[in-house]
């Protein structure tokens, strides 16, 4: 293994939805944004609908986050130093600058649950236009970026459009014994985004649980999880993707909800609003956000080429 496993049994009963009750709280989770929201959104699915008999479900691997860099340089991760051979030329933007290292999924743990793959990992590469608010959001030193702009590479566009989008590169890598690219040969890249890598956690995605069929669960319980995950069945991003090949994984932004939970595996103990509100107010630092807290679907097509639609 590769990955470090989830304890959701610990997790369940950190975050009791019988005690939340107790305690007169409505338990509710949408966005994975730490422990709390998987413990809270698996207890309920089981309430309502996991165990009804012959419900189809798919199996996906999603991550929760920690902070900083990990030991073990392979896992999925956000930004920080990616698995890449040392020496090997770094991707550069159409203007010449080099792209930013965005992410890395290490399918080494989940191969069940996808066809075969040229590599174990898929690093992401993103150019990162930035496009800022003409209004600043009240009590936000800085306006918000959009850096991937709503669309995937093989739509049409018009020529507003096309102008806007940030290009995107993949590059797979297979595990092996190799010198790896240090911090200190990594280029200067224009985003400062925090580090995060993964815990995975095998659970299930619903696709077929509706407001027909189940009307009393459809509306107020998570059927599809929208986390960072490989394999299951793809969020939704509001815009066609049945004609883009196989579901490969979800990059989605790292949410923060507005309650004192656990956002973090690796830090003990809850983080505050204002905690969290001063690293989005960092100019040197910043989690990733697709959009407007968004995500990016990634697909594996017919001919071997990756496609991607994302969504904010």
């Amino acid at each position: 293994m590769i990955h470090e496993q989830l304890d959701i049994t610990h997790w369940k009963q950190v975050f009791s939805v019988a005690q939340m009750r107790a305690e007169g709280q409505q338990p509710d989770d949408y966005n994975i944004g730490g422990p709390r929201s998987i413990a809270v959104i698996e207890q309920l699915r089981e309430e309502a609908f996991a165990t009804l008999p012959g419900i189809e479900r798919v199996p996906t691997d999603i991550f929760l986050w920690n902070l900083g860099e990990p030991e073990q340089r392979a896992v999925t991760k956000i930004s920080g130093v990616p698995y890449r051979a040392a020496g090997k030329p770094w991707p550069l933007a159409p203007s010449g600058i080099p792209m930013n290292f965005v992410a890395q999924f290490c399918f080494a743990d989940s191969r069940d649950l996808l066809p075969p793959l040229p590599g174990d990992l898929l690093l992401v590469f993103i150019e990162g236009k930035e496009i800022r608010l003409k209004h600043p959001i009240p009590g936000w030193e800085r306006n918000v970026i959009y850096d991937i702009v709503l669309g995937h590479r093989n739509r049409h566009y018009s020529a507003v459009e096309s102008a806007r989008l940030s290009a995107v590169t993949f590059e797979w890598v297979s595990l092996g014994e190799f010198p790896l690219i240090t911090p200190e040969e990594m280029p200067e890249l224009p985003w400062k985004l925090v580090p995060v890598y993964g815990t995975r956690y095998r659970t299930w995605d619903y696709p077929n649980i509706d407001g027909f069929a189940y009307p009393e669960v459809a509306e107020h319980i998570v059927t599809t999880l929208e986390a960072t995950k490989i394999g299951g069945t793809p969020p939704s991003p509001w815009q066609p993707q049945d004609d883009l090949g196989s579901y490969l994984c979800t990059l989605n932004s790292v949410f923060y909800a507005d309650t004192p939970v656990y956002p973090f595996l690796n830090v003990p103990g809850p983080i505050s609003t204002e905690e969290w509100r001063a690293h989005l107010n960092n100019p040197t630092r910043d989690f990733l956000k697709i959009g407007d807290m968004g995500l990016m679907n990634i697909f594996l097509a017919a001919d071997g080429s990756l496609q991607w639609v994302a969504a904010g």
